[in-house]
């Protein structure tokens, strides 16, 4: 991460860059995110089930995480320094808990029909330690 700023030619632009395509471009950032929120949102007020409207909560959650990102990549190019490049860095290590979680919470709301309830309680309760914010 180190030499991030020392390897790029012109971190400045190359930075900046980067942090436009984090916010609105691809699927490798906040706006998959924020269509991947709205359509379980959308999903979830159609099946009117729990598991979905959490994994909602989840997805709103880490598409603001994935801005914040993109906003820190953005500082670290104008300003030309490491501690938001960093900062960032530490978000994405936990974004990638937090989808990972929400993912699973999905899956396993699918394999509940076979599994039983048990499966997804743990399930939730796991989640839920990984998320900053509260359940519905």
């Amino acid at each position: 991460m180190k030499d991030r700023l020392e390897i790029a030619k012109n971190p400045e632009k190359d930075l900046i860059l980067a942090s436009v395509f984090w916010k609105r471009a691809g699927t490798a950032g906040s706006i998959f995110r924020c269509f991947y929120r709205d359509f379980l949102l959308e999903s979830s007020q159609v099946l009117g089930t729990k598991a979905v409207k959490i994994a909602y909560v989840a997805f709103r959650e880490i598409a603001e995480d994935w801005r914040q990102v993109a906003i820190l990549i953005e500082e670290s190019g104008k300003k030309l320094t490491l501690p938001p490049l960093i900062k960032a860095a530490k978000i994405s290590e936990s974004l990638a808990v937090k989808e990972k979680s929400a993912s699973s919470c999905l899956a396993i709301f699918n394999l509940s029909s076979i599994m039983g309830s048990k499966v997804i309680l743990e399930s939730l309760i796991h989640l839920k330690q990984t998320l900053n914010t509260p359940f519905i």
